[in-house]
């Protein structure tokens, strides 16, 4: 629709109501990208930024509940919109639910995005007060299907759902990356990238490449992102001390240094039991950089990780062995496979968008 279509058929205002850069995670870079494709498109958003920006844990509370309070004074000022809320974290969800809340009470269309999963479990007290608040009216986008399923099988509340991958925030010049030659049986240079914590998979990450170098099917590690924790820190030391050159830590790393990054990997690995993962975005980018993508079957990787160069393990297997068995039966085709994954999921992620976009543009409830 062209810009002045799309006004014309939005009648109600989308207050717009999430956490946003500089302070940097995978929601805030996902709400910022849906925020920036719904303006680019010509929809007028009256946007709250939620983030708590402060390193101290009490300034960090009372900018959260400072935003809050601004956030619930414009939402009740105004009267049958539409409002998306992106929804917090652990105890976060209280602040959520009294949005939505209020939300609800004025008579707007509520939307709600789940980033995170550890709430997606029935019984959960944070999902009902949330779920009940908002009303089964609302709207629950997750990011796969097996998300929304879950949801919906969590709270009898959850009746209207949307699927909404993450996918598209991978940048363009990592998917633009030329595909190295074709896999060989030479060993093979892994790769993690993130926050290096052991929670993220750093202890399990190095476990699995000692046992792929002693097996002959990898000779280098690359762990590029923040090492966070003492214990981490210490393991990582050790690593470096015993392995020399064969294992890299190279911090965070952004813009050209992370392509080089990417270009450097022949498989990434993605040991991740984090309470919160959902999708793990640095998989979408190794993917569209055609790498080959190994992780636990958490949440919305198995959906993500199909095809001959990806795979996901039960999180109660030996990664270690995983990995093994992954480099050893890995086709010469990998890369080219990874980078079709990858445009098959911006392809469903384009759909995906339209029937967000159509549903904030109509404003519609089921009431109306």
């Amino acid at each position: 629709a062209s810009l002045r279509e799309v006004k014309g058929m939005f009648d109600r205002q989308l207050i717009f109501i999430g956490p946003l850069p500089p302070v940097v995670n995978g929601q805030s870079i996902a709400t910022e990208y849906l925020m920036e494709r719904l303006q680019s498109d010509g929809l007028t958003l009256i946007v709250f930024d939620t983030n708590t920006a402060g390193a101290r844990f009490l300034t960090r509370v009372f900018n959260g509940l400072m935003r809050t309070f601004k956030v619930i004074f414009n939402v009740l000022k105004r009267k049958n919109d539409v409002a998306y809320i992106s929804v917090n974290a652990n105890l976060g969800m209280l602040l959520t639910a009294l949005i939505a809340l209020c939300a609800k009470f004025r008579g707007h269309l509520v939307i709600l995005h789940h980033h995170t999963r550890s709430h997606i479990v029935p019984g959960n007290w944070r999902l009902a007060l949330l779920a009940n608040a908002a009303g089964d009216d609302a709207v629950h986008i997750s990011i796969c299907s097996s998300m929304s399923k879950s949801l919906q099988a969590s709270s009898a509340s959850v009746v209207r759902v949307l699927n909404f991958s993450n996918v598209g925030v991978v940048d363009d010049s990592i998917r633009n990356l030329d595909l190295k030659a074709p896999l060989s049986r030479e060993p093979l240079t892994l790769g993690i990238f993130g926050n290096l914590t052991n929670e993220k998979g750093l202890s399990r990450a190095i476990d699995a490449f000692v046992f792929a170098k002693e097996k002959g099917l990898a000779n280098k590690l690359l762990l590029a992102g923040p090492v966070v924790g003492d214990e981490e820190n210490l393991r990582a030391k050790e690593a470096l001390r015993e392995f020399g050159a064969s294992i890299e830590l190279m911090g965070p790393l952004y813009g050209n240094n992370k392509l080089e990054f990417f270009k450097k990997v022949d498989v990434f690995l993605f040991p991740s039991l984090y309470p919160n993962e959902t999708q793990g975005i640095v998989n979408l980018e190794a993917l569209a950089a055609g790498l080959p993508v190994l992780a636990f079957a958490v949440c919305c990787t198995p959906e993500d990780l199909q095809g001959a160069a990806c795979k996901t393990v039960a999180v109660d297997s030996d990664f270690s062995e995983a990995t093994c068995d992954f480099l050893a039966s890995l086709p010469s085709h990998a890369r080219e496979a990874a980078r079709e994954r990858y445009d098959s999921l911006r392809d469903l992620n384009s759909a995906e968008y339209d029937l967000l976009k159509n549903l904030i543009i109509s404003g519609k409830s089921r009431k109306d």
